[in-house]
């Protein structure tokens, strides 16, 4: 094995990465010796990340070690059904996990861990009260506990789980959970600042297109469902999205320069959905970066002082908005 590096980074408390480089390995053979390294300290880091780099700049193997639990993570809202209830809260920087604790008439109990940001809890009882706290944990240990969230069960039915928004030119894809007694799907469009509401009506099971909607403009979408009797849903947390243009792609959230050996540089950044590729802006220079990259690829000819910028290209070969790239270490 040849050409590889491991690039470390740590993390703060809010999972941002507060310093980071590349070291190079030595040549590995099978049956060799096993290859020891460090990885410089840094004060107030809580996750040390250190990734396995191929000589095309692919992360091939990361691996994780966290110094300190996560924050305690807040929970949002609960929907409650006759038997069922789903605890919606905000992802935490650094956790791996999450594991809710609810207490009425049956006592204490524990629902199994997850990774989404919500948790659906079953086997409640009609019109009963139960008292819901959650805490986000990874190999450092748990969180604090999140402030109790009391509901009570009723007869609504829980609204359908929004797994994802995409956008697209003037239209929004909407993909969503579906159960076996739905007859249509009701899905409300509020453009904020103004009155104006738009209602859909679909019977498309699991996802669904939403047409004639304004690039640029931020959209609160919700839904419900209805099942074949007539009855409701309450309806689900609204969710923001915007559709996008050409030339309308968002800038990544997160990028940053990491020096290498000589002229070598790596660009670590996260990836922006419906991107059909990069552009990387330095001096008078544009350097095309390829869709296939997964969010770490190496760049040559970056003077160390010299500003880069990031944006995503759309499909129609249109670049973005873009993203001021930070150097560290």
């Amino acid at each position: 094995m040849r050409g590889y590096r491991i690039l470390w980074r740590v993390l703060d408390a809010a999972g941002d990465p507060i310093d980071a480089g590349l070291i190079d390995l030595p040549p590995l053979d099978p049956g060799a010796a096993p290859v020891t390294l460090k990885v410089p300290a840094k004060r107030g880091g809580a996750t040390v990340l250190a990734d396995l780099i191929d000589p095309l700049g692919y992360s091939v193997l990361t691996v994780k070690n966290d110094l300190a639990p996560p924050a305690a993570p807040v929970i949002r809202h609960v929907h409650a059904s006759s038997k069922t209830a789903r605890v919606l809260f905000d992802p935490v920087a650094r956790a791996d996990g999450y594991r809710l604790a609810y207490d009425g008439p049956g006592g204490p109990k524990q629902a199994a861990p997850t990774i989404n940001d919500f948790v659906d809890v079953a086997g409640l009882e009609l019109d009963q009260r139960y008292a819901f706290r959650l805490v986000a944990f990874n190999e450092a240990g748990e969180s604090a506990p999140s402030a109790a969230v009391s509901a009570m069960t009723t007869r609504d039915d829980l609204p359908p789980i929004l797994w994802s928004i995409q956008s697209a030119d003037r239209a929004l894809f909407v993909n969503y959970s579906t159960e076996a007694t739905d007859y249509l799907y009701e899905i409300e469009l509020t453009l904020p600042g103004t009155e104006r509401v738009r209602r859909i009506s679909v019977t498309t099971r699991g996802a669904t297109r939403i047409p004639g909607l304004e690039n640029g403009k931020t959209y609160q979408l919700r839904m419900r469902r209805r099942n074949g009797i007539g009855f409701d849903s309450a309806w689900s947390e609204p969710h923001a999205a915007t559709p996008h243009g050409p030339g309308d792609l968002p800038a990544p959230a997160s990028g940053y320069l990491v020096p290498g050996p000589g002229d070598l540089t790596l660009l670590v950044f996260d990836p922006v959905p419906d991107a059909a590729g990069y552009e990387a802006r330095f001096g008078t220079r544009t350097l095309p970066i390829g869709s296939a990259a997964s969010g770490t690829v190496f760049l040559r000819g970056i003077g160390r002082a010299q500003a880069v910028s990031l944006r995503a290209v759309d499909d129609s070969g249109q670049p973005g908005q873009a993203l001021e790239l930070r150097r560290l270490h």
